[in-house]
């Protein structure tokens, strides 16, 4: 993901769709107040760079809070004006509503924690 053009990840499902359920991760990095404000420049380069290091299974995740994020928040059929195909998928950050790109900085910062 970029400021300005999109990011592709390296395997994705496109085809999954979410049922009325719990999805633990994206329920554990909401359980605090999500801030309202966007992220300053510092954190969205950040979030950026970083976003680059995650593995498969990072790449697959962040889809699919991507996906679960719009599917509680939005009856719009499109994703975020990104590009998903098979085997990949991009997003413009900056098209992201701030509180789901809040939302992704947490979870990338404890995914490559956690895969160190």
């Amino acid at each position: 993901m970029t400021d300005s053009s999109t990011h592709r990840g390296d395997s994705f499902q496109s085809g999954n769709s979410f049922q009325s359920g719990d999805f633990p991760l994206y329920t554990m990095l909401t359980q605090e107040k999500i801030s309202k404000k966007d992220l300053p420049a510092a954190q969205k380069n950040s979030f950026i760079k970083k976003v680059t290091k995650l593995d498969k299974p990072g790449k697959e995740l962040m889809y699919a809070l991507i996906k679960y994020y719009h599917h509680q928040n939005s009856d719009d059929m499109n994703l975020y004006d990104g590009l998903v195909t098979k085997t990949s998928a991009g997003f413009d950050f900056d098209s992201l509503p701030v509180e789901l790109k809040h939302i992704l900085l947490k979870f990338v910062l404890m995914h490559l924690d956690l895969t160190k």
